[in-house]
């Protein structure tokens, strides 16, 4: 009699377990699969046929590039919605407002360093091609948003989040994410870091020159160019490890237990070192490396050349990646892209195949700034005392209380102390190349049109 109670009671138990897996995928269901049929996409100016290839590729073929990058859209937020999401939160610094007081920090962090501004200041004006684009594609993914309601992709769900209409600017801010993934802001700091700890002596035999006997991608060395290549090895043979780190200062006396000026010196060897120590400081990582290269016609089938790009980026899931064909008039490529912003990064239209790899870059630099000691508002400048800059930043928080926070900047860019350990209680000011407007998409497009 137990033995039937307990068989009778694992029946109903398995019945409740097929039963609530039945609901939780119904319920957890990522929207429709692929599209068959006709969709009507608000704002479409003609019809869109998007066709998938064998390997679930995505072709859109369009009678106009607005057109295009609206079904663009689309087709993104269709496939990529919580990954658009996450550019959303990451650039913005609002992934508290969904997870909770585990991610305050790293909220405020994104907020100091203020992706999201950066993104604005860079978005293109009202009236130009490329802000058109971007545009017409946050409409598309708008349009998505719109005709998913009531199938959103899991993490919707279990979050009870509702997604936010895409803006443009937000197209603009994941430039800055993809900046700061491949920045070389650890670099610095990890420098300064190890030059207080090791000295200015022991800190040089860090930085070995690449080998001549190291494998190059262009082979020989312009001849215009061999005096210019040996007066940069002479400096850095000759250089102290105070040239390596970009923590610098200001014009004026530094504190006491502050870090001295780097002495000055060329811009070429500047990149040399810096691309030199990072080599040695990361030779444990696949994350921060890539390369590119291009195979001559003659060793191809076709007699045409093969370029190859192998972008050595984290490894998620999904794939940050998107691959698509986009075809309109005057317009055809087909490649990667980012979910989040239209056109293709990085692929081949019908005259050219193009790729990318880091240029390793020292595109982060460190400036210790001196306090005014009778008005601490007040920062030193070669003009004289000038007050900080600030900006109050609230930062919503599920499950606690919302956070305010002031972000101070300097001349030089948002004062990184109160988030920033190796900052070691100095006003340190960090100055980023990707802080400035960019036009990295305009030129993508450009690539596309050729």
């Amino acid at each position: 009699a137990m033995m039937r109670r307990v068989v009778k009671l694992l029946v109903v138990l398995l019945v409740l377990a097929l039963g609530l897996g039945y609901f939780g995928v119904h319920k957890l269901r990522t929207g429709p699969g692929l599209p068959s049929g006709t969709l009507a996409i608000p704002g479409l100016q003609a019809p869109v046929e998007i066709l998938y290839d064998s390997m679930g590729v995505p072709h859109l073929f369009a009678e106009s590039t607005a057109d295009l990058f609206r079904a663009q859209g689309w087709v993104h937020a269709q496939d990529r919605l919580w990954q658009i999401e996450m550019f959303r939160r990451v650039q913005d610094g609002r992934l508290s407002e969904i997870f909770g007081p585990s991610m305050i920090e790293t909220d405020r962090f994104l907020r100091t360093i203020g992706m999201g501004i950066a993104g604005a200041r860079g978005l293109p004006a009202k009236g130009t091609p490329m802000r058109a684009n971007t545009e017409h594609y946050a409409a598309g993914v708008n349009a998505a948003l719109e005709s998913r309601e009531g199938s959103l992709p899991p993490e919707f769900v279990l979050l009870r989040l509702k997604p936010e209409p895409w803006e443009p600017r937000l197209t603009q801010g994941i430039e800055k994410i993809m900046a700061w993934d491949l920045s070389d802001y650890q670099t610095g700091l990890s420098l300064a870091e190890a030059r207080s700890i090791l000295g200015d002596e022991k800190l040089l035999p860090l930085m070995p020159r690449y080998p001549d006997w190291g494998p190059t991608i262009v082979d020989g060395w312009p001849e215009e160019n061999l005096d210019a290549r040996d007066a940069g090895a002479q400096i850095l043979e000759g250089a102290a490890a105070t040239t390596a780190t970009t923590a610098a200062t200001t014009e004026g006396r530094l504190p006491a237990g502050t870090l001295p000026p780097a002495p000055a010196q060329s811009l070429v060897a500047q990149a040399k070192l810096a691309q030199d120590v990072a080599s040695v400081l990361e030779l444990g990582s696949v994350v921060r490396a890539s390369n590119s290269w291009v195979g001559g016609g003659e060793r191809s089938r076709s007699g045409k050349p093969l370029v190859a790009n192998d972008m050595h980026l984290a490894l998620n899931a999904p794939n940050i990646w998107y691959l698509i064909g986009l075809h309109a008039p005057g317009y055809d490529v087909v490649g990667m892209s980012l979910p989040g912003a239209p056109g293709v990064v990085a692929g081949h239209s019908a005259a050219v195949a193009w790729g990318f790899t880091n240029a390793m870059v020292d595109d982060s630099d460190f400036f210790i700034e001196q306090v005014n000691p009778e008005d601490s508002t007040e920062y030193r400048t070669p003009d004289g005392w000038q007050p900080f800059e600030t900006r109050v930043e609230t930062i919503p928080v599920r499950g606690g209380e919302d956070v305010t926070m002031t972000v101070r900047s300097t001349r030089h860019g948002p004062v990184i102390t109160p988030v920033e350990d190796r900052a070691q209680g100095r006003v340190l000011a960090f100055r980023w190349v990707a802080h400035e407007p960019a036009g990295t998409f305009e030129a993508l497009l450009g690539l596309s049109l050729i």
